[in-house]
Formats: structure tokens, sequence, C-alpha cells
């Protein structure tokens, strides 16, 4: 997920080079108060025009903050492929705006204590179609020195993760690496969070992609495969656990090793049409 703001035309332009799977123009935190209704209007150009080569998204500003409903209606009118919303701390807020945007899928970024603590209300009650931590702003509310890796908030990032898998909601996105030329130190920490349980993350800064792609995607996809043909070829035999190599394989290992196919199969599919 590729962050950029909105009020930088030039930085839109280019987010469609970098292969992100999903842009997001931000309206929030990296643009000025002054340049907000600005921002807005550039957002919803940019949507309505033809130089869109992926999905993009929109990051409204937050619920607590004179721009929301304004921002919501552009979102909706504009034809964004996502709304991004800060903040959120309970199912209402979810409900809301899918009352105003329809169908358009919304992601919820959980990035205060309250929204953290209440994640299995906000993915059980509310439905997002996405979650994201948002580790900055949490860091900024406990008052914590955050490092790259964003150690300092195992928890409450595992804590997501148990949510959304609780709710039988898509394993959600980890927060930024803000060590912005440290890519070797990205990979490690990006294998770190897909250990986790996180999809994917957000990205700031567009060189990290490639770290961020390799580090997600699934690193022996032959494996996986060999796991699912001998253990289909053991079930036809009426085993139901095996060897693979060095691993021990029964149901649990098997449909992992489904699950894992299918999400590198569509992910290929999506960045090459």
């Amino acid at each position: 997920m590729l962050f950029a703001p909105a009020s930088e035309p030039r930085k839109v332009a280019a987010t469609g080079r970098f292969g992100a799977d999903l842009v997001v123009l931000d309206l929030e935190d990296a643009v000025a108060d002054a340049r907000k209704d600005d921002a807005r209007a550039a957002a919803a150009e940019h949507l309505r025009g033809t130089s869109r080569t992926g999905p993009v998204a929109v990051r409204v500003n937050a619920v607590s903050t004179p721009w929301f409903e304004d921002d919501l209606a552009a979102v909706a009118a504009a034809g964004a492929d996502a709304v991004v919303v800060p903040k959120v701390e309970d199912p209402d807020l979810v409900a809301h705006v899918r009352s105003v945007v329809g169908a358009v899928p919304v992601v919820a970024l959980l990035e205060t204590a309250t929204g953290v603590l209440d994640a299995a209300q906000v993915c059980r009650s509310g439905r997002p179609d996405l979650v994201v931590v948002g580790t900055g702003d949490l860091a900024a509310e406990l008052d914590i020195t955050l490092t790259p890796d964003a150690d300092e908030l195992l928890h409450a990032r595992s804590h997501v993760v148990l949510a959304c898998r609780a709710a039988g909601l898509p394993a959600p996105l980890d927060g930024p690496f803000l060590a912005l030329d440290a890519p070797d130190d990205l990979a490690r920490a990006s294998r770190a969070s897909r250990a986790l349980g996180f999809q994917g993350r957000v990205v700031v800064h567009p060189p990290q992609l490639t770290q961020v792609h390799a580090a997600y995607g699934e690193p022996d996809l032959e494996l996986q495969r060999r796991i699912v043909r001998e253990f289909e070829a053991a079930q036809a035999e009426g085993l139901a656990s095996i060897r693979v190599g060095e691993i021990f394989v029964d149901y649990p290992t098997y449909h992992t090793a489904l699950r894992r196919i299918a999400a590198e199969d569509t992910t290929e599919s999506t960045r090459n049409p």
C-alpha cells in the first residue's frame, strides 16, 4: 500500500510506475491544513482521469476533523477503489462510512490505544474490508520512541492480527518501515512481520516496494505445491500425516499451503493482468 500526498501532483502522477498493489492518495497526515480542500479536489481529478494504472484509494481525514464528511462525499463521487479511514475506534464509524460511500471497500486504520484495544469489536461488528495498523500515530499516543522494526508495538500489532482472523477478515497490513535507506533491514523486518501474520505493509518510500513484495510473497512456492501434491496422494491412500522433506505435514499444514498458493497466484494475476 503506497501512500502519496494528494496535494503533490508530481508524486501522485509517479505512483503508477512502482508496482504497488494499492496506491493511496493521502488527504490526512501528509497534507497541511491550509491545503486540505485543494488536496481533495486534486485527488478527485486524478481519480476521474485516465492515467490510473492500478487500484487507487483515498485516505480521508479523521472523523473528528471538519474535512471528514466532504472527503467521504468526494471519494464516493469520484470513484475511488477504496477509502482508507484513520483512527477507527468503533464499528459505528465503519457503518457510517459505508452509508456514504456505498460499495466502495473500507480500509480501517487502527492507530489509537482505543482502536487497538477494541479491535475485536471493530473487526467482528464493523467488518471493514481490510485493517491496517497505524504504528506512527499509535506510538505518538503512547509516547513511544519507535524504532524501524516497531518491536515496541509487538503486542499491539499481534493483537490486531488475532482480531482480524478471529472475525474471519483478511490478514491486516503492518505499518511503514521508517528507515528509508536500509533495504536489508527492511527485508528482514518485513519477513518478521509476515511471520507475525501480516500480509503486507504501508510504504511511503517507493524504492522500498521491491523488498516488501519479496518479503511478503511466498518464498518457496514450489515447496508449497509439493506439500499439496504429496499430501493429496497420501490422502488417497488413507493417510493424513506425512513427511515432506524435513517438514511434518498434516491437515493444518496442507490447508496453509493451499492458501499460500492461492494468494500468490492471485497477487501475480493482479500485478500482471
